[in-house]
């Protein structure tokens, strides 16, 4: 067989560029699975509010119920949960501070028996120093006698 010059020449590129070009990849990979894949979920921050009588921290049936859906709430993905206690201005700025700590408390080891571990919660009282209405000094507001639950 007779090859010219230009030929060979053309044979030697030809081999050169196959070698210079890494093969092409697999068109699929087949990897073994055993087990399912969830969809992914975000988790919706959602707010829970406890109403308190004057001067108390006794917790209702009702309110044991609303404490039991932000646990669950929690349950569906939430990664903390933040419970703050709320007073009205009846009363002095220190006995209104450790009454929304109590109130605070209360809520926040009911959301422990329901499952919430200690961990992921936040506990603080504000007393009178967040009022949902604002009011004067010495006003009874129910809005302002509360907990309030955050899950996020």
């Amino acid at each position: 067989m007779k090859f010219s010059k230009l030929s060979l020449a053309a044979l030697g590129l030809l081999a050169l560029s196959a070698c210079s070009q890494p093969p092409a990849p697999p068109a699929y990979v087949e990897v073994p699975w055993k087990g399912t894949i969830a969809p992914a979920t975000v988790f919706a921050p959602v707010t829970f509010t406890i109403p308190f009588r004057s001067g108390s921290v006794n917790l209702s049936h009702a309110d044991l119920k609303t404490i039991r859906e932000a646990a669950d709430a929690y349950q569906k993905g939430a990664s903390a949960v933040k419970v703050t206690g709320f007073t009205d201005t009846v009363g002095k700025d220190k006995a209104n501070q450790r009454l929304s700590e109590r109130r605070a408390k209360v809520v926040a080891h009911a959301l422990m028996k329901d499952g919430v571990p200690a961990g992921a919660l936040t506990v603080a009282g504000v007393g009178e120093t967040q009022l949902a209405v604002p009011t004067g000094d010495h006003v009874a507001e129910k809005a302002n006698r509360r907990v309030v639950i955050d899950v996020h």
